[in-house]
């Protein structure tokens, strides 16, 4: 039985997503996890092969698992990777554009895997003796999936030893990885934005309902939602051209202070012109004498 590996306490452990190899499909080029059998043949080229080719047109897939499509279950409509994890596995459509190994690109749900014990695993083939493997569970996203690494002078984080050229790639597995490289191999990490607005319930190997009903209480906070948007949509039309005509006051009365500053000087001037043409303009009158009385 594997042991669990505590990797809380060593903070030189680097996280790292898988990479991704691509392929042909119907001369249409695609990302894969490995080779696969849809894909044209002799036309796979592993991560390794597309990161050293820089003018490939299938390089960033190398970078991109995120890129990668699974399959689907006929029979559930769950995104799965291997047609043994249906409960139908002759439903199974071992291609689907529209699933991706993060999440369901149709409904948004997060894409969930198996587990062997305790271990989030990419398939059954990864359970060692004595453990017990489970087709999936709901917690086994594909930040939990473990996986091993292809070794050629880096560590490739990879599904399988599929995806390495071997006997020049060996592969290692999970543990190996975190205890001899340091490296914590997981499927793909899940950035906030790729955070599932639902979850299934119910049994992990069961889907939940596609499309529920909504409860009358549900509908009316929906409603009550919106309203408050638009409220606060319109309160904020309003404060906006509030805030605009004040800008367009202050600015008026501004000019008109500055207007006022330029032209008062040439005011004064003209009137200090004006009184003194009015002072030259002034005689003074001569002073009369009044005759005195005659004695």
């Amino acid at each position: 039985m594997d042991e669990q590996i505590d990797m809380s306490s060593n903070e030189d452990i680097i996280l790292r997503s898988s990479f991704a190899g691509g392929c042909l499909r119907q001369n249409k080029p695609i990302c894969v996890s490995g080779p696969q059998e849809y894909c044209d043949e002799d036309s796979f080229h592993s991560a390794h092969f597309l990161r050293v080719n820089t003018g490939h047109e299938l390089r960033y897939c190398a970078y991109s698992i995120e890129s990668v499509a699974i399959g689907r279950c006929g029979d559930t409509g769950e995104c799965k990777n291997f047609a043994y994890r249906c409960d139908d596995p002759s439903s199974f459509n071992e291609y689907d554009p529209t699933c991706g190994v993060i999440r369901d690109n149709t409904n948004g749900q997060l894409t969930t895997y198996g587990k062997c014990n305790d271990r989030c695993v990419w398939s059954r083939e990864d359970c060692l003796e004595g453990e017990l493997w489970v087709s999936d569970d709901l917690a086994c996203t594909s930040d939990k999936v473990e996986i091993g690494a292809c070794m050629a002078g880096h560590t490739f984080c990879g599904v399988s030893s599929a995806m390495c050229i071997e006997p020049v790639e060996p592969y290692i597995s999970h543990k190996e990885a975190v205890e001899t490289r340091n490296v914590n191999c997981i499927l793909s990490e899940i950035s906030p934005t790729q955070a599932p607005t639902t979850k299934r319930t119910g049994s992990p190997t069961r889907s939940s309902t596609k499309n529920p009903t909504s409860s009358p209480l549900s509908l009316l906070a929906t409603s009550y939602e919106k309203d408050n948007r638009f409220l606060v949509s319109t309160g904020g039309i309003v404060l906006i051209c509030i805030g605009g005509s004040l800008v367009l006051i202050l600015f008026a009365f501004m000019l008109n202070m500055v207007t006022c500053k330029m032209e008062f000087p040439k005011f004064r001037k003209s009137m200090e012109k004006i009184d003194g043409n009015l002072d030259d303009n002034i005689e003074e009158e001569p002073t009369k004498e009044v005759p005195g009385d005659v004695n």
